[in-house]
């Protein structure tokens, strides 16, 4: 079971959960709830239901993507959200 299916369970109705993202220091990114619009190696963009994710980095590549589940490693410089 992902991490949002367990969140959402937990919380209910109380919280909408867009995306879930752990970063690994400024090597590495997993994204969950997202599905990938355009992968580049300096930025790469996610879609979800409300929003749009932008990652930016240098020399990223996607080390494993599963439906809406992404791997990225490389340079991570910045992440951003924008809503839909």
């Amino acid at each position: 079971m992902s991490f949002i299916e367990q969140t959402a369970k937990l919380f209910g109705n109380a919280v909408e959960i867009k995306f879930h993202a752990i970063m690994f220091g400024r090597d590495g990114i997993y994204i969950e709830g997202a599905k990938p619009m355009s992968i580049d190696k300096c930025e790469m963009i996610f879609r979800t239901p409300r929003c749009i994710l932008t990652v930016t980095g240098d020399g990223m590549t996607v080390k494993d993507l599963t439906g809406d589940c992404t791997a990225i490693v490389g340079r991570i410089d910045g992440v951003s959200v924008k809503d839909i």
